[in-house]
């Protein structure tokens, strides 16, 4: 079973178009199987992060940067979408406050090699590179019964010669990022 590229929903190898969305069915046999994507926002100074989608594979892992210009060529591209299939202003508020949380799920049907060439910025890091990682997931911080503040996950990843700092809103529940990292980087993994 594989996933939308648009919408995420799934879908079987001998769809040609997915049922939810409409959108070509793209599978092939040179795409290797991405094992997660998370969603992630890159630190890039004191105040500035970057979107960035971490794409797992077996045996390496893909930083998918989303630049800005292309942000708002993507959110132009779906908001004309939406417009076309007839939502109206608040359907459109809602699609489009989704569309970037959605957004990775894309990378499952796409190549690595299709992946890289995204952007200038992309690149992969075998994890037999990676000198150390720590996964910290979100924690919520209740007030009150009806009110609750949920903080950012952390995820530090250091390379041979950078340290690179990531927040996200992932809480790993079915443990694969745990699964992932934990096989192939071993004792330099901390998950808290």
């Amino acid at each position: 079973m594989a996933i939308c590229k648009k919408c995420g929903a799934p879908i079987s190898e001998s769809d040609l178009f997915c049922s939810k969305c409409g959108e070509k069915v793209v599978l092939g046999a040179s795409i290797e199987e991405v094992k997660y994507v998370l969603n992630t926002s890159k630190k890039e100074g004191l105040l500035k992060q970057v979107l960035c989608y971490l794409v797992f594979y077996e045996d390496e892992m893909i930083f998918a940067y989303l630049s800005k210009e292309r942000q708002n060529l993507e959110y132009k591209k779906h908001t004309q979408e939406l417009k076309n299939s007839g939502a109206k202003l608040l359907g459109i508020i809602a699609g489009n406050l989704q569309f970037f949380e959605n957004y990775g799920t894309k990378y499952y049907q796409m190549s690595k090699e299709n992946i890289l060439k995204e952007e200038s910025k992309n690149f992969s890091v075998k994890y037999s590179q990676i000198k150390k990682v720590k996964f910290v997931r979100p924690r919520m911080i209740y007030y009150t019964d009806d009110q609750m503040k949920e903080d950012s996950g952390d995820l530090i990843i250091t390379l041979p010669n950078e340290k690179m700092k990531f927040t996200h809103q992932s809480y790993d529940k079915e443990a694969i990022i745990k699964m992932i990292l934990k096989k192939n980087c071993g004792g330099k993994f901390k998950y808290i």
